[in-house]
């Protein structure tokens, strides 16, 4: 009777079937998450690409307009169409920052109340997503946007910077902010 124990244990021992199954099981989820990150990497570095070719193209748009000799700056027909270079680029959300701020034309920089620049509690000017800043010298195009991280927040993979993670939450959805600036010499 020992003997058929031992018997029946090397038997069981040395059995493969379901092993593969096993390793499956083990292994799926592993792979699902890398085939997750490779997609969300892949989005976020589209959405950089096409923020990266959008603040070039119109930086190099505003730096060939004319200058308007009794302001010395880009007239502002000149900055709309860059700004509207960038939005056909990308979808960029005008953000509604306050209904007391006004829109300075189509630079992104806002005025409060009084017609000043409209600044945050650290004196830093309050803009939009779209910032364009012309000089006799050259010109500034600044970009923020933000990427959605879907499968993340499908999945509950994230957390907030509140609970201690990296990510950033704009209007319920979970994702990163990126930023691109583009500077232009004036050329004619």
């Amino acid at each position: 009777m020992g003997r058929a124990i031992w018997d029946r244990i090397r038997a069981f021992r040395d059995d493969a079937e379901g092993s593969v199954t096993v390793e499956f099981v083990v292994t799926l989820p592993i792979l699902l998450a890398a085939l997750g990150f490779a997609a969300e990497y892949g989005e976020a570095m589209k959405t950089r690409n096409a923020m990266d070719s959008a603040a070039r193209d119109a930086a190099r748009f505003i730096s060939r307009a004319p200058i308007d000799e009794s302001t010395g700056t880009v007239p502002d027909r000149f900055l709309c169409d860059a700004r509207n270079i960038i939005t056909w680029r990308l979808e960029v959300p005008d953000y509604s920052l306050d209904d007391a701020l006004t829109s300075q034309g189509c630079n992104g920089y806002y005025t409060d109340s009084s017609g000043d620049l409209a600044v945050d509690s650290e004196g830093n000017a309050l803009t939009d997503a779209i910032t364009i800043d012309t000089s006799s010298t050259g010109t500034t195009v600044s970009i923020r946007a933000f990427s959605e991280f879907g499968l993340a927040r499908m999945f509950g993979w994230q957390k907030s910077a509140e609970d201690g993670g990296s990510l950033s939450q704009f209007d319920g959805r979970w994702g990163i902010y990126m930023s691109v600036t583009e500077t232009w010499g004036r050329s004619e």
